[in-house]
């Protein structure tokens, strides 16, 4: 309904490629290693939970059309997936690997952080599908969403993995782990300690009561939590 913040995008996008890297790190089938390319990827496929311990557990679901890579295997020589999220080499049904649930991601994350798909096709055919992924630019996040405030390098991020090209995007789901990890380290911090408020305003039974009838700001939460018996008091 709405582009997810921030922080919260960095989390689940986390957990979709954490996901992604044990697929693609494979399965041992008669003493070799297959790895494994979901072919998939997109929102209707992402399963996010309730945990106790970590808040919000993403899975990835539907490996119905996933592929094996296996040294014996044939080419695949026919369009599996979806449209929208499909990329150039899997649209014309070339043997996939890594770089291609890359393509996925990319399209997920820029509508993740928008609201919008980065590429729009005149008609849902296969054809228009094929032109736009193989020569249509993705849309700039500032022309879909004025006014967002991102990191450059999320936004250099998400346009790598939206090349058209395999041999421009990240190689490896773990260069895109990297890349996400310095940005939940800055943005998170911020997360946590609204949780620390959310959890000490629901350790009051009456802070429901005070609380203002419209959204408060930071400093009002903050004078409602109880300061701490036994801890000095100061100015900071």
């Amino acid at each position: 309904a709405q582009p997810i913040p921030l922080p919260r995008f960095l989390s689940l996008s986390r957990q979709i490629c954490l996901g992604l890297q044990c697929a693609h790190q494979g399965v041992v089938i008669d003493g070799k290693n297959c790895p494994i390319i979901h072919r998939d990827i997109k929102p209707s496929n992402i399963l996010v939970s309730r945990d106790a311990l970590v808040g919000e557990l993403v899975k990835i679901l539907d490996f119905g059309i996933a592929k094996l890579i296996q040294e014996d295997a044939g080419q695949t020589n026919s369009f599996m997936g979806t449209l929208a999220y499909s990329s150039p080499e899997q649209m014309e049904g070339r043997e996939l690997d890594a770089r291609s649930d890359i393509y996925s991601l990319g399209v997920m994350m820029f509508e993740m952080l928008t609201g919008k798909m980065p590429l729009q096709a005149e008609t849902h055919a296969f054809g228009s599908w094929y032109k736009v992924h193989h020569f249509q630019p993705p849309r700039s996040f500032e022309s879909v969403y004025p006014g967002l405030k991102l990191p450059k390098a999320l936004e250099n991020l998400v346009m790598s993995c939206l090349a058209k090209s395999p041999a421009d995007r990240p190689q490896a789901i773990t260069e895109v782990l990297k890349a996400l990890e310095p940005l939940e380290q800055r943005y998170s911090a911020s997360r946590h300690i609204g949780h620390r408020i959310g959890e000490a305003l629901a350790r009051r039974s009456d802070s429901v009561d005070l609380l203002p009838k419209e959204a408060p700001v930071v400093e009002d939460i903050c004078q409602l939590v109880t300061w701490p018996k036994g801890k000095p008091i100061a100015k900071i």
